[in-house]
Formats: C-alpha cells, structure tokens, sequence
C-alpha cells in the first residue's frame, strides 16, 4: 500500500520536528533530588535503609534523569562494624583541606560544582542507564580529598606523590569504561587525576578544579564503569585512596510522539554490516536514517511488519533510526560496521 501526499506531508514534518532541536533533550543530573540529613552532611548507607541481599550487604538504588546509582553498604561482620563498600555515596561537605580519612566524604575542590550535592565513587563504582534513548554527554570530576591529601603528603600507606627529590614518574588514572547491553566493553575514557610524568616538575599536577571529561566516546553504553590505577603500588594493590568526586553528570534522551505504540520495534542485527533488519506491528510508514550531526542519510517508505535495508554504502559508526507512522515515531539506535 503506498502513501498518499497527505500523509507523506505528516510523515516528513514529524521526521523534521525530530531532527530539527525537538528530537533531543539534555539533561543535567546534580544530585540536588538525594536529600540529606543537613550541611556537612553525606549519605553512604550507615543508617541500615538499604536493602538486604541476605548476605550483610545492603544496596541502596538512587535515580535522577536517566541514570541509577547505587551504594553498598556491608555489615557482614556486624552493623557496628559495618562500612561502604562500593558505589557511590552522596555528600554536601564543603573542606578541600581535610588530611587522611577524614576527607573521605569531601572534594579536593571543596564542595560541588557550583552546587550543593555531589557524589564520591570509589573503584568500581557503575552509573547504569534507565532507558536505551539516552546517551551520555559529560561529566564534572575532582579528586577526593582523603586521596589528594594522600598524594600531596604521603601516608602510612601510600607515597607522596614525586618522592623526596620531586622526580618520580608518579600517576594516579582514572578510567571510565562503557559496556553494551551484552557487558562488552564499547570504549574508555581515561582521565589523569594526577600526572608528575612531566620533565619539568613545575608541569606536574593533582586536580583540584571541577573538570570536564567528554563522553561522547561512549555515549551509547548501557552503563559506564570507573576504574582507578596508579603508580604507588604494593603487594599486587593500589596504595594511593582509590576515591574521587562526580557532580553534573549530563545525558541526551531521544523524544518521540506516542513512542509505547511503536515499543515492539526491533532493530537487528546490531551491530550491522550490510543490512539492517526492522520487525514491527503490521504498518506502513516512513523510515529515515540520520548520523550523529542529524542528517538524513538514507530514507524509505516501509510495508508489512519486518523489512531489510540495505546499508552497506553508509560508512562506519553510529546512526539514529527514525520509524515513523500514524501509530506515531520511535528512534532507535544502532552501529554500522
């Protein structure tokens, strides 16, 4: 059945509407929704509200815009024995000068970005998306202050960064890794939170302003993980505070109208190579493909429930589907390889 130029009208001025500033949102998680306790204050799961795995372990789940966080809390040997063990926890504390432990729920930059709230990771710590429309754009990092006091002063533990003479080849990486649906690794964002590499010491440096690291490498990971590393080792372990400090966390989400009546819309294989599959509720409609940038690429009209598109002469990389039809539009995304 084909289209008559009524219908073709409504199918592009939508298409249009989509790519044309209507079809993304950004938004800015600050962690201004988590409420704590007061100023000076933070949240890591010591009052016991998560909830129990049976084991000792208890997981609190935080979510703002798209994303979900979580901290864990384990009181496997007792509750007053009990302590963070992963994730994140969420503070408003204000110092940038506290020494040791004592700076564990702190930022180097002291207190968040131009904010109030603010979160502390530690090895490991995930930021899981809700939705398969959104996409990561950026974030805002700092070092913590427990691992900034420890770099710049040494510890019972760790070095001071540089040693005695200033020489030393010392670094402290963060690497922040996206993972697809399937748990593979997309790619990874590495980010120096301390580097005396430097020939010239006057080079060298710790991070204390609140700084922007770039996503868009792994925009379309399922969820992100964050990975430190360092030069101070010892025994087959880190010795430098494995802590650091997020705030502003920002994602774009595709808006589409009436989206749940298009929700069976499959799109396989993906990644694809030379044709891109789409199955679907029996319906006639408008397909359109667009790169990053929000140019059309490619479009067809579509019939039936399932069809193939060939797409061998598009280059590599990652692309928007726009399935659009009476029922309404949905946007999916997928890799040509």
């Amino acid at each position: 059945m084909s289209l008559n130029f009524k219908r073709m009208k409504k199918f592009y001025f939508a298409i249009f509407a989509l790519i044309s500033g209507n079809a993304f949102c950004q938004t800015t998680v600050s962690f201004e929704n988590f409420t704590l306790g007061g100023s000076e204050t933070y949240f890591d799961g010591s009052d016991l509200s998560g909830t129990s795995d049976g084991t000792g372990q208890l997981e609190t789940l935080f979510s703002e815009g798209l994303l979900q966080f979580n901290s864990i809390y384990d009181t496997t040997w007792g509750a007053s024995s009990g302590y963070w063990s992963k994730g994140w926890a969420v503070t408003n504390e204000t110092p940038d000068n506290l020494i040791g432990y004592a700076g564990l729920f702190s930022s180097y930059a002291g207190g968040g970005d131009a904010s109030s709230n603010y979160v502390i990771g530690q090895n490991g710590a995930r930021i899981v998306k809700s939705s398969g429309m959104a996409s990561f754009q950026s974030l805002r990092i700092t070092n913590n202050n427990y691992a900034a006091s420890s770099m710049l002063n040494g510890d019972s533990f760790a070095k001071k960064f540089g040693g005695a003479s200033g020489d030393d080849q010392d670094w402290f990486l963060l690497e922040i890794i996206g993972y697809d649906a399937g748990d593979m690794p997309i790619d990874t964002v590495r980010v120096y939170l301390a580097d005396y590499r430097f020939t010239d010491n006057s080079q060298d440096y710790i991070i204390k302003d609140w700084t922007t690291v770039d996503l868009t490498p792994i925009e379309y990971a399922k969820y992100i993980e964050f990975e430190l590393s360092s030069s101070d080792n010892s025994g087959g372990y880190m010795n430098t505070p494995a802590f650091y400090a997020v705030d502003k966390i920002t994602h774009s989400s595709a808006i589409s109208v009436s989206e749940n009546n298009l929700a069976t819309v499959t799109v396989y294989p993906n990644p694809a190579n030379e044709i891109l599959n789409l199955k679907m509720e029996s319906m006639d409609g408008l397909v359109q493909i667009l790169n990053l940038q929000g140019q059309i690429v490619m479009s067809e009209i579509v019939n039936g429930n399932q069809t193939s598109l060939n797409i061998s002469h598009l280059s590599n990389g990652f692309y928007h589907i726009v399935i659009q039809s009476e029922k309404g539009a949905v946007t999916k995304k997928f890799q040509k390889i």
